[in-house]
C-alpha cells in the first residue's frame, strides 16, 4: 500500500512536470529535429527516474522489479546528463557531439558493471584501490567522477557559446539556459546525496526553464513582467491591509454595543469599501502602476500624429529614418532600417524577391537579399504577414529548409525582428529592428505595435517609392535627352563636315576632269588615232569614264547644295513623256546587254508640268538605273503615267500627274520603303 507522505507528493509533482514536458516537446519539435530529439530523450529518462524514485521511496520493489531497482535512478541521472550534453551541442553549436555520448555510454557501462560485478569487476577495483573500502564507496566515487566530467563538459560548451555569441538576445537565451542547467545539475547533485524529493523537484523546475527557452522562439519579457508583478502584489497587500484595518476598526468601534452582530459589522464594512475605499484604491493603484511600470503611453494619439507626419513624406530615406525613430521612442531599439521589396526574374528563370535596404548601416556594403518566391521566409512575409523573429527562423522546424544564402543574409543584418509591410495585396517593404536597448526580447504587445506601425507605413512607403521611381525615370530621361542632344550636335557637325568635304572635293575634281575630258576629245579627233582600232577603243573608254565621273561629281555637288539648301531649280514647262523616253534611250545599250525589255506607256494627253528638266531627268535616270540593277536578265521594266484632273478647265487643267515605274525584280523591302526619300538613300542611291 502506498505511503502518501511528503516525498510521494513531491515526486508526483516532478513526475507530472516531466510527463507534460515530454508531450509538449514532441508536439512542438518532434523527434526529427535534433534539439527536440535530445530534449525529449532527456525528459523521458528523467520521467523514468522519477517513477523509479517513487517506487524506491515506497519500498515497492516487488511490484515492478525493474522500476523498483534501487540503483536505476543512478544510471538514469548519468544517462540524462549525457543527453543534456548532446542537447547543448545541438542547441548551442548546432551539431551533435557523439564522442561525448560514447564516453558517457562507456562510463555508464562501467558503473553498471561495477554495481553488478560483471566479470568480477568489483574484486578487480578493490584490488587496485584498496583504500576505497567497499563496493558502495567505489560505486559512489565512479558515479560522481563520471557525472562531474559530463557536467564540466556541458558548462564548457555553454561558456564557449556565450563568449562567441555577439547578439544580445542570443546571449540572454544562453543565460536563461545556464540558469536551467544550474537547477538541473544542482537537483542531480541533491539526488546523488540522497536528497531525492527536493532534488527531483529542483531538476524538474530546471527542465521547465530549459524547455521554455529551447522550445519557444520568443523569450518571455521578464524585465517588463517583474514590475507588473511587484505592483500587483503591492496593490493586493494594500487592499488586504485596508480591508483588515477597516474590519478591526469597526469591531473595536462597535465592541461596546452588544446589539451589533458580525453581520452588521460586515455590512457596514462593505458600504464603507464601496463609498470610500474603492476610490482610494483606484488612486493608489494608479500611483503604484506609475511608480513601478511607468506612465502608459497614449498609442492612439501617437499613431494619429505619426500618420499625419508621414503622409507628406515622399523621400524613402527620410521615411525610413522617421519610422526607426518612432520605434526607438516607443520600444527602445539599438538599430533599425526599412527594406524595399521587389519581385524579379532570377538568372535561373525563377521568380524571386529582391530585398534592398533603403540606407546602408555601419558603412557596410548594401547587399540585397534574394529570397525564392515559394520559400519558407517569403511565404511567411508575403502570405502570413506577421512579424518574424530571428529566433523563430533558427528554431522552428518549418524554417529548417531555409538556404544557407538566406540565413547568411539574415545574419548580416544583425536584426532581431522583421516586420513585413503590405500595400493592399502586395508585399512592398520590410521593417527590420535590432536588439532592444534594455536587452529584453520583443513581447507580444511589441510585435502587435510593430504590425500597426507597418500597416500605417504601407501607404506612405508606396507613395514614396512611386515618387522615387518617377524621379529616377525623369533623371534617366534627362540624361538620355542630354545624350541625344549631344549625339545630334555631333551628327550635325559630322554631316556639315561631310557636306563641306563633298562640296570642296567636287569643286576640286571638276577642273582635272574637265582637262581629262578635253584631252580625250582631242585624242578622239586625231586622224592617226582614229585609224587605229585599239587606240580608238581605249580613248573612247577614257572619254566615257571621264564623262561618268563628271556626272558623279555633279551629283555630289547637287547633294551638297541640297544639304546646304543652296540648290536652285530652273522652273519651266516640261514634257514628261519626252523626258522619260530620252532617259530610256540612254539605257538602250544596257537593255540590250541584259536582254531586258523597257515599255514606256505614256498617254499623249499627259499635260506638261512645271519643273526643272535637268533635275527631273536625273530623278528618272536614277529610278530606271535602280530598276535595271535589281531586275534579273530578261526581265521587264514598265513606265506608265496618268493624270488626275481636279477641275474642268481645258486650256490650263489643274490636277496631278502620276508616273509609275514597275519591274519584275525583287522590289523594295517593306521595312525600308519609308527611307526611300531620306538623305541616306539619296547618298547611297539605293
Amino acid at each position: 500500500m502506498l505511503n502518501l507522505n511528503y516525498d510521494f507528493f513531491i515526486h508526483g509533482i516532478s513526475l507530472v512536470l516531466f510527463g507534460l514536458m515530454v508531450g509538449n516537446t514532441h508536439r512542438k519539435r518532434g523527434v526529427r529535429d535534433r534539439v527536440g530529439f535530445w530534449l525529449g530523450a532527456y525528459l523521458l529518462i528523467s520521467f523514468l527516474v522519477e517513477v523509479n524514485l517513487i517506487f524506491v521511496s515506497q519500498n515497492q520493489t516487488s511490484v515492478l522489479p525493474i522500476l523498483g531497482f534501487t540503483r536505476l535512478y543512478l544510471y538514469g541521472i548519468i544517462l540524462g546528463v549525457g543527453f543534456i550534453l548532446q542537447l547543448s551541442g545541438a542547441f548551442l553549436i548546432k551539431k551533435d557531439i557523439l564522442g561525448w555520448l560514447l564516453f558517457a555510454g562507456l562510463g555508464l557501462l562501467s558503473v553498471i558493471g561495477l554495481d553488478q560485478n560483471w566479470f568480477s569487476m568489483a574484486k578487480i577495483v578493490m584490488s587496485q584501490y584498496p583504500t576505497l573500502g567497499d563496493i558502495q564507496v567505489a560505486l559512489d566515487y565512479g558515479s560522481w567522477l563520471l557525472w562531474g566530467i559530463l557536467c564540466l563538459a556541458i558548462l564548457g560548451y555553454t561558456l564557449a557559446a556565450f563568449r562567441n555569441e555577439t547578439q544580445r538576445l542570443r546571449r540572454n537565451r544562453i543565460i536563461f539556459w545556464t540558469a536551467g542547467l544550474v537547477l538541473i545539475l544542482g537537483g542531480n547533485a541533491l539526488v546523488l546525496t540522497n536528497q531525492n524529493a527536493f532534488g527531483s523537484l529542483l531538476a524538474a523546475l530546471g527542465a521547465v526553464v530549459i524547455s521554455i527557452f529551447v522550445l519557444n522562439p520568443r523569450l518571455p519579457n521578464l524585465g517588463a513582467a517583474i514590475p507588473k508583478i511587484v505592483s500587483t502584489l503591492l496593490t493586493t497587500l494594500i487592499e488586504i491591509g485596508l480591508y483588515l484595518g477597516g474590519f478591526v476598526g469597526l469591531q473595536l468601534l462597535f465592541s461596546d454595543y452588544g446589539r451589533y452582530s458580525p453581520f452588521h459589522i460586515g455590512l457596514g464594512l462593505a458600504l464603507i469599501v464601496i463609498v470610500l475605499f474603492n476610490p482610494i484604491l483606484r488612486v493608489l493603484n494608479k500611483w503604484i502602476q506609475r511608480l513601478f511600470v511607468g506612465e502608459r503611453q497614449d498609442y492612439g494619439q501617437i499613431f494619429r500624429e505619426y500618420s499625419q507626419n508621414i503622409s507628406n513624406i515622399l523621400d524613402v530615406k527620410l521615411l525610413s529614418q522617421v519610422v526607426v525613430d518612432l520605434v526607438g521612442d516607443l520600444i527602445g531599439i539599438e538599430s533599425g532600417t526599412v527594406f524595399t521589396v521587389d519581385s524579379e526574374m532570377g538568372e535561373d528563370a525563377q521568380r524571386r524577391y529582391r530585398i534592398l535596404a533603403i540606407h546602408e548601416t555601419d558603412g557596410e556594403e548594401n547587399i540585397p537579399g534574394l529570397l525564392p518566391i515559394d520559400g519558407a521566409l517569403s511565404t511567411s512575409f508575403s502570405d502570413d504577414r506577421i512579424p518574424l523573429t530571428i529566433s523563430e527562423v533558427e528554431m522552428l522546424p518549418r524554417f529548417s529548409k531555409v538556404t544557407g544564402g538566406e540565413r547568411l543574409w539574415l545574419t548580416r543584418q544583425n536584426m532581431d525582428v522583421f516586420v513585413p509591410i503590405h500595400a493592399k495585396d502586395e508585399w512592398i517593404g520590410l521593417l527590420a529592428l535590432g536588439p532592444k536597448v534594455n536587452g529584453t526580447s520583443y513581447s507580444a504587445s511589441d510585435l502587435n505595435l510593430l504590425e500597426t506601425i507597418a500597416d500605417q507605413t504601407a501607404v506612405a512607403l508606396q507613395n514614396a517609392r512611386l515618387v522615387e521611381s518617377l524621379v529616377r525615370i525623369n533623371n534617366e530621361f534627362r540624361r538620355a535627352y542630354s545624350a541625344m542632344e549631344d549625339a545630334h550636335t555631333k551628327l550635325e557637325r559630322i554631316d556639315q563636315t561631310k557636306s563641306d568635304f563633298i562640296s570642296i572635293s567636287s569643286h576640286e575634281l571638276r577642273t582635272p576632269l574637265t582637262v581629262l575630258s578635253g584631252y580625250s576629245q582631242m585624242l578622239m579627233e586625231d586622224p592617226q588615232l582614229k585609224e587605229n582600232e585599239y587606240y580608238r577603243k581605249v580613248i573612247g573608254g577614257i572619254y566615257e569614264g571621264t564623262t561618268r565621273l563628271h556626272e558623279i561629281v555633279d551629283s555630289m555637288l547637287e547633294v551638297a547644295k541640297i544639304d546646304s539648301r543652296g540648290l536652285q531649280l530652273k522652273s519651266q514647262t516640261v514634257n514628261l513623256a519626252s523626258a522619260i523616253k530620252q532617259v530610256g534611250n540612254n539605257f538602250s545599250k544596257t537593255f540590250e546587254e541584259r536582254k531586258q525589255t523597257l515599255v514606256i506607256d505614256l498617254s499623249d494627253d499627259l499635260p506638261r508640268v512645271v519643273g526643272d528638266p535637268d533635275a527631273l531627268g536625273k530623278v528618272f535616270f536614277h529610278l530606271l538605273s535602280n530598276a535595271i540593277k535589281y531586275t534579273p536578265d530578261g526581265g521587264k521594266i514598265s513606265v506608265t503615267g496618268e493624270f488626275e484632273r481636279e477641275d474642268s478647265y481645258v486650256d490650263h487643267p489643274v490636277g496631278k500627274v502620276q508616273i509609275k515605274i514597275t519591274d519584275t525584280g525583287i522590289g523594295i523591302d517593306p521595312r525600308y520603303k519609308e527611307l526611300i526619300f531620306t538623305k541616306e538613300s539619296i547618298h547611297n542611291k539605293g
